[in-house]
């Protein structure tokens, strides 16, 4: 989980996940990762309900990076990290097991419209 402060000073989490296992013969770097713009914490388990943004693919150098971005698009800090397996994905909706800091829960994500999403977690 990436805090991203906008040059205007506006800021937002990115949300990375990778999708699944890596296909035979792929590059690290050639790997995307699922992204989602979020205004809240996911790692903060009180947090139950939440949509994001999904955004274009990143590739996985993000999961180490932090700093400054090119093209003067701002800067970002790493504010958590965890496993994000992702169990189910449709193309309107996903699963997604979590584990932040040794607490576990699970999330379902469904499209809303366009590149809008409700996330919630789900009942044990």
């Amino acid at each position: 989980m990436l805090e991203h402060t906008l040059p205007d000073g506006s800021r937002h989490f990115d949300w990375l996940m990778e999708p699944g296992e890596a296909r035979p013969g792929a590059r690290d770097e050639d790997r995307s990762l699922l992204a989602f713009r979020v205004s809240v914490r996911v790692d903060d388990p009180s947090v139950g309900s939440f949509r994001a943004e999904a955004m274009p693919a990143h590739r996985r150098l993000y999961l180490r990076y932090e700093g400054e971005i090119a093209g003067g698009r701002g800067r970002v800090l790493r504010v958590a990290e965890g496993v994000c397996k992702v169990v189910e994905r449709t193309a309107g909706e996903v699963g997604v097991e979590v584990e932040f800091a040794g607490r576990r829960r699970a999330l379902r994500g469904r499209r809303l419209n366009g590149g809008v999403w409700a996330f919630e977690q789900e009942s044990p």
